[in-house]
């Protein structure tokens, strides 16, 4: 059959992951719906695909998807293509190379194939394909012989509207058989086929909510329980549900995230985007082009993480996740429907970013020491420094929000020498933080005792030794007599002096031990034999000496052990649990080298041979602290580079090895020399102070932690092809994935091989027919050559069709089989569902609303069988949950737009509900939202629904067995309510209600009475313009008083009305959204940690998050955007 060219773009629809020439890279295999195609796309092993090869189908077959698998038992991966507009199947016979052929093709009638998936459903260990078709509303079990040929087994009818989006396979019941999973858009239901012995699949079903219309799913165990759970993306929702998994098959609706956009059909997957067992989830999102990252915590939440630009205009149609590059993170590869485009994102990075302040008493200010603590236990990190040009010591006071307020402490002006080197504690035992310095190159230690009022006064004063310079002070308990004592060095010759304290902050008569014969001695103290008495880690950067010399617990050491003879120089030394065995280890500088040494300690105070980690290629390394820069909970270090100047984090694995760093730059100029870290905004991010001698200043670096992929590869597709799926196999047995792309606007599956791991040298088309339309493509060996073939769906033409690939993947034989009339298959997979080692196919029928499951045989038949599926076209416009009859499980209650109603259901406890009660409202009330609370006091839940058209609010007052009295209607006058709130506003313990009038710009507040009635409207007025479209509440000042948020949607700002505690609020201040924003909904909690209340809007028109982060005082920062 002649092949159209089209002048239209390729449209790639779906895309999928296997290594289809067997050289252990994996490969794409994109299915493009316009060009109908597949175009697989071979990997390099590095994350690029170098290598393309192009199957066609038949002219406008429309392939819309891809499943893989080895079809024909060669151990070769094929590919199935589901052909949504020549409404068949097409198996593309694998060749180990890359490169396929059409083995057959199989036409389903009528049906539109729209998705298929793979297994093994009727246990006999053949790969078999389940189809689920549009137009014929069915699923056809494609039973797979083992050569590549399959027959229909089964048609199982989904019911009036039911048009299937996604699906999958997984033994859910583990009963060691394979069950399907289909997504139905038009009855908004999640839908079970569980296999069973005689080849039936009974179904069960799982409301994802009236009119949610859900557009994918992603398998996994979320929660660690190990049982499989599904997560679900909708496209009139901004959420992502979680479906709980057991072990009898059984789902229980659980977590809903948000993920900031409604409206758009989107795609979800999991894959593990860190190290370790957590799955995490990824949603590409078509409405803000972009794939959004959601990190799993292990108990079924997930938390938004990164967003990526998949491009303007993309609209992504679907995605695939594999490991590109052999680094055991996932990455993943995106078919861009509008830009004819396969996007491959890789090396998913937690990168740090830091916003730079500068801090300084004055221009003179000259930083000689700092240390980070809460001076003032306001709970917020402050910075002590010694001021070397003033003679003083100066408090930088932590606000909790990452600024400072400064002020002296002390002034030591009337002193020859001014202070030098800080520790802090309380060496007094007055339960305040005192301050204790060296005397700037004197031998003078000074104690400055905290007062209960901030201030500071002058205490004792030790003389260590006149011919001393000391360069040393730390504080500790060195024979354990629960008060602070300290450890001096001299600078001099490297002689260390131990002073005793006692409880009134006095110090005993210098003890002096002799740790290394050398000046420029460095300290760092810690118990390094595990038995709890602090010992001493002593380098000396004149001898180049690194000694370890261990406490008896009286305050006198023992002699130093030598642990290295290596000649290097060190100017900082820091210890820390690098590798968790609770055994402290080591970690220098060493400058000249440009790098850092580590040794890592052993129980009995000895240490193992010290290994080295190059710095920047001509970097100085000044100082290293160590503390937890991501969330992995590894000890990670910083670098501080004073020549760049810059900060190095190496990240810990946790085994006492690091890996690639983040490089944060500092101010060209600073000369810095000092670091420290703390969190010091209560993000739950550490942050680093620098102190800087060019600059005479203060560097507060606050850290932020930015995921993203930091590797991107585009591969365009040809104008014409549309690809409209892609997937991965092995095809032409070079051991590297190969490419399979459905091309629907050129009616074709094309497959891209790869030869020399540079470029895709191969391009095999396999036509899956005329005006076939092909829109999704699976791989896998149906005839049981050790060949994957490919099997895709036609949407217009009603087919899937399987392609059995040769050897080479140059050539193929097809069969098509019909998916009934009208069907528009549009997804498919693959699985051996009847157990017999023949590949079958599962495919989803977008028009018909039914599912086709394909068994494979020896011979390319099939059967049908048909199973209805109910549903509700009430047009619900909101949602909420509670319990109305008191039997401790949640119930649903949802807005109905068009029958003006109220519709409850009653939970059953296992995830099921009983049939609908409706509760009537009055006629062309049009509700848009409620709440639930007890309006009445009597214990029992009720409901209150603002009616848009109606102009009224109606109370549903509850009788707690699940029924509700006739609604009691209050008039809002001539406002249109759109949303509401509820609050306790006057302190009265009684619910008020705030509604938000769009048409009218004014927010109403109803205050109650405790009997179900509320007082007539007080109003408070929005700018002119402003178009309140929500409100919510919440304690912004911290005065135990309700206040108001709302989100002005025309006015693109957020209002703040701040509570008096008698029902009644302050006039509006304003925070901008940005123009043309668009905010439409409102969250708000504490984000950062501090303890204040924060705002999250979300900008329709921008497609962002903004976040508002409180003061605490009813203020807030200007938003950031996400």
């Amino acid at each position: 059959m002649a092949r159209k060219n089209y002048t239209y773009d390729s449209r790639p629809r779906y895309v999928a992951v296997a290594d289809f020439n067997n050289d252990n890279h994996l490969d794409l295999a994109v299915a493009n719906s316009i060009d109908a195609n597949i175009v697989i796309l071979l990997g390099d092993g590095n994350g690029t695909f170098s290598r393309q090869y192009t199957s066609w189908f038949y002219d406008e077959s429309g392939p819309y998807w891809i499943g893989v698998g080895d079809f024909n038992n060669d151990t070769l991966l094929d590919i199935a293509v589901a052909n949504y507009d020549s409404h068949d199947i097409d198996i593309l016979r694998g060749y180990g190379n890359g490169t396929f052929s059409i083995e057959f093709t199989l036409g389903l009638g009528s049906s539109r194939p729209m998705l298929l998936t793979v297994g093994n459903f009727n246990e006999d260990n053949i790969l078999d394909i389940a189809v689920a078709s549009d137009g014929t509303l069915d699923l056809t079990i494609l039973i797979g012989s083992g050569d590549g040929s399959f027959e229909i087994q089964t048609n199982y009818y989904l019911g009036h509207d039911s048009m299937p989006y996604s699906i999958d396979v997984a033994d859910f019941n583990y009963d060691n058989k394979t069950d399907i999973m289909i997504v139905d858009y038009g009855t908004s239901n999640l839908i079970i086929l569980f296999a069973t012995e005689n080849g039936e699949f009974p179904i069960e079903r799982y409301s994802t909510g009236d009119n949610s219309y859900p557009c994918s799913v992603a398998l996994g165990d979320f929660n660690r329980d190990n049982f499989i759970d599904a997560a679900v993306v909708y496209r009139t929702t901004d959420k992502i549900g979680i479906f709980q998994g057991s072990e009898n098959g059984k789902f229980q609706a659980t977590e809903q995230f948000l993920i900031g956009s409604s409206f758009s059909r989107k795609s979800i997957g999991a894959g593990n985007l860190n190290i370790g067992s957590t799955l995490d989830l990824i949603v590409v999102d078509s409405g803000t082009n972009s794939v959004i990252v959601y990190e799993g915590s292990g108990d079924g939440t997930f938390i938004v993480k990164a967003n990526h630009s998949t491009g303007t205009n993309s609209n992504p149609y679907s995605f695939a996740v594999g490991a590109f590059d052999h680094d055991s993170i996932s990455d993943v590869v995106v078919a861009n429907y509008d830009i004819n485009s396969i996007l491959v994102l890789r090396s998913y990075t937690i990168s740090l970013i830091s916003t730079e302040n500068s801090w300084s008493p004055d221009s003179e200010f000259q930083p000689l020491s700092m240390i980070v603590y809460d001076i003032n236990n306001d709970q917020n990190l402050d910075v002590i420094a010694a001021d070397g040009l003033s003679n003083s010591v100066v408090l930088f006071l932590g606000d909790g929000n990452g600024s400072f307020d400064m002020r002296e402490a002390f002034s030591i002006k009337n002193d020859h020498r001014g202070p030098y080197l800080i520790a802090v504690g309380n060496f007094n035992n007055d339960n305040q933080t005192d301050i204790v310095v060296t005397l700037y190159l004197t031998y003078k230690v000074r104690i400055y005792f905290g007062q209960k009022n901030g201030s500071f006064v002058q205490g004792y004063e030790c003389e260590v030794s006149q011919d001393w310079m000391l360069m040393v002070l730390l504080a500790g308990d060195f024979n354990d007599d629960k008060n602070l004592d300290l450890v001096v060095g001299n600078a001099v010759d490297g002689q260390l002096a131990i002073l005793l304290g006692d409880s009134n902050g006095s110090l005993g008569e210098p003890l002096y031990y002799t740790s290394v014969y050398s000046s420029g001695v460095l300290v760092a103290m810690g118990d390094f034999n595990s038995d709890n008495i602090t010992d001493f880690a002593i380098a000396n950067s004149d001898s180049h000496a690194f000694v370890i010399s261990l406490g008896n617990g009286d305050g006198t050491f023992k002699d130093p052990t030598y642990l290295s003879n290596e000649d290097y120089y060190t100017n900082c030394l820091v210890i820390g649990d690098l590798n968790k065995d609770t055994i402290v280890d080591i970690v220098i500088t060493i400058p000249d080298n440009s790098g850092i040494g580590i040794s890592l300690g052993k129980k009995d105070g000895t240490f193992e041979s010290m290994y080295f980690y190059d710095d920047e290629l001509g970097s100085y390394p000044m100082f290293v602290v160590l503390n937890y820069f991501n969330i992995d909970r590894n000890i990670d270090i910083a670098i501080l580079n004073s020549i760049t100047p810059s900060i190095d984090i190496l990240y810990g694995n946790g085994d006492g090895t690091f890996r690639t760093n983040s490089k944060l730059n500092l101010e060209n100029g600073s000369d810095p020399f000092l670091m420290a870290t703390g969190d010091f905004n209560k993000d739950g991010e550490i942050d680093i102070v620098t102190a800087n001698t060019g600059s005479n200043d203060l560097s507060l670096l606050l850290l932020q932690d930015e995921p993203d992929f930091i590797n991107e590869n585009t591969y365009p597709q040809k104008s014409g092809a549309h690809p409209s799926a892609v997937t991965v196999g092995h095809f032409n047995n070079d051991l590297r994935m190969d490419i399979v792309v459905v091309n629907s606007g050129t009616n074709e599956v094309r497959i891209l091989m790869n030869y020399n791991s540079s470029t895709f040298m191969k391009t095999a088309t396999y036509s899956t027919g005329e005006n076939s339309h092909p829109q999704q493509a699976v791989v896998a060996d149906f005839n049981k050559d050790n060949q994957l073939d490919i099997a895709v769906v036609n949407s217009w033409s009603d087919t899937l069709k399987v392609f059995l690939i040769s050897n080479n993947g140059t050539t193929a034989n097809s069969t098509e089989y019909s998916t009934g009339s009208k069907s528009s298959p549009n997804s498919l997979a693959v699985g051996d569902f009847n157990k017999d080692g023949w590949t079958d196919i599962v495919v989803a029928n977008k028009k018909s609303s039914n599912i086709g499951v394909f068994l494979g045989y020896n011979y390319p038949t099939f059967n049908s069988q048909i199973i209805r599926i109910e549903q509700h076209n009430s047009y619900p416009t909101y949602v909420v949950v509670g319990d109305f009859n008191g039997d401790s499980q949640w119930d649903i209650a949802v807005t109905c737009f068009k029958k003006n109603n109220v519709s409850v259901f009653l939970g059953l406890g296992k995830g099921t509900f009983e049939n609908e009660t409706s509760n009537p409202l009055p006629t062309s009330s049009y509700p848009t939202a409620m709440v639930v609370g007890d309006f009445n006091n009597d214990n029992q839940s009720d409901i209150v629904v603002v009616n848009s058209r109606g102009k009224t609010i109606s109370v549903l007052l509850g009788y707690g067995n699940g029924t509700f009295a006739t609604d009691i209607s209050k008039s809002t006058g001539s406002s249109s309510p759109v949303f509401i709130a509820m609050g306790d506003f006057n302190k009265d313990n009684k619910l008020d209600i705030a509604v938000a009038f769009q048409t009218d710009d004014n927010v109403g507040v109803f205050t109650g009475y405790g009997n179900g009635s509320f007082s007539e409207q007080m109003t408070y007025k929005m700018p002119n313009v402003s178009s309140p479209v929500w409100v919510t509440t919440g304690d912004f000042n911290k005065d135990n008083v309700q206040d108001m948020a709302v989100a002005n949607f025309n006015g693109n700002h957020v209002g703040i009305l701040l509570g008096y505690g008698n029902g009644t609020f302050g006039d509006i201040i304003i925070y901008s959204t940005g123009t043309n924003s668009g905010p439409c909904a409102i969250a708000v909690g504490d984000f950062n940690k501090d303890n204040n209340i924060d705002i999250a809007v979300a900008n329709l028109y921008r497609k962002t998050i903004g976040i508002m982060f409180g003061y605490g005082n009813g203020s807030f920062l200007l938003q950031v955007t996400y």
